[in-house]
């Protein structure tokens, strides 16, 4: 693979697709495909005309434990999280239909770190109507959506800073925020289209 310049940006020529998430390469260029089809995805709640809700999920870890264990765990939390009679009655409650999510894992020097970005489509209601009603929502669907998870975690043994556990923003139906949705939840697309990579220190 060589490295070649146009002008003040690098390129590269020469190389080939393994296809492999495991591939800086291959992973980054999956990752822009991923964005590209989430944002056709969420376009279609657009047409809909329903909101749309972006949800960022993290726990605690300990430095030295290992990624997949990391990983594990708030696979784990998370499922429990949307499952069970105190999820159903949320989903009621807030009018969420459907989501997509993607995974994001740092790694530095304080061990391995993994959140979840997820992207759910809300049944459009007089309360979304409006920049200031739409924040509004949100606050109360973040509050009772980390009641939830902070309760989800204790039962795995895990905990969260609150004020970082989970957080929520809502965003009105235009073609222009399923964009940014998409880059959302495909974060590390975003990152790469904008030339840049997560600065972590351990590689």
């Amino acid at each position: 693979v060589q490295t070649v310049m146009y002008g003040a940006k690098a390129g590269y020529r020469g190389w080939q697709h393994c296809g492999s998430r495991l591939c800086p390469w291959c992973c980054a260029k999956l990752a822009q495909e991923d964005t590209s089809k989430a944002e056709r995805f969420i376009r279609g709640w657009v047409k809909r005309k329903n909101a749309i809700a972006l949800c960022h999920y993290t726990l605690r870890h300990t430095a030295d434990e290992l990624p997949a264990a990391v990983w594990d765990a708030q696979t784990k939390v998370l499922q429990s999280l949307h499952s069970g009679r105190p999820w159903r009655d949320f989903l009621e409650q807030f009018g969420l239909l459907e989501h997509i999510y993607g995974n994001e894992v740092t790694d530095g020097y304080n061990g391995c770190h993994k959140h979840q970005h997820r992207a759910w489509e809300l049944q459009m209601c007089e309360a979304l109507h409006g920049r200031t009603a739409r924040r509004q929502f949100g606050r109360r669907m973040e509050k009772a959506y980390l009641a939830l998870y902070l309760a989800a975690l204790a039962k795995h043994g895990r905990s969260a800073l609150p004020q970082y556990a989970l957080k929520v923003s809502i965003a009105a139906p235009t073609k222009s925020n399923a964009a940014r949705a998409a880059e959302y939840v495909t974060k590390f697309a975003k990152e790469t289209q904008q030339g840049g990579l997560k600065s972590g220190h351990q590689g």
